[in-house]
């Protein structure tokens, strides 16, 4: 059985970022599990989806390129994320957080 490619790029980003968050990232019972989503926002796979044209998904990484990472860097390099329809663009640490960045609109 082949091993549906989508679903192991999901499953390594959800183990790196796992692997990557601290304590405070450990939800409790008075927070909630998940953000909510502004409504009418598509995410860039749903944009992708619709145009058929690749999303791309900006990646800020959080420090220099390590083993923390490789799931990203080895999904890009067997072409998971093409085959997924994104355009995954790895964006080297500079001193600013990941999350300013997303803040910023500068990444995914």
């Amino acid at each position: 059985m082949k091993p549906n490619r989508l679903a192991i790029v999901f499953v390594t980003v959800a183990l790196t970022v796992a692997a990557c968050a601290g304590p405070a990232a450990v939800p409790t019972a008075s927070a909630p599990s998940v953000a909510p989503v502004a409504t009418g926002s598509a995410g860039p796979t749903a944009t992708a989806l619709a145009t058929g044209a690749p999303a791309t998904v900006r990646l800020a990484l959080d420090w220099t390129p390590n083993t923390n990472h490789s799931g990203f860097f080895v999904a890009r390099h067997e072409g998971w994320y093409r085959d997924a329809g994104i355009d995954l663009k790895v964006l080297p640490y500079s001193g600013t957080t990941p999350e300013a960045l997303m803040a910023a609109h500068q990444a995914e």
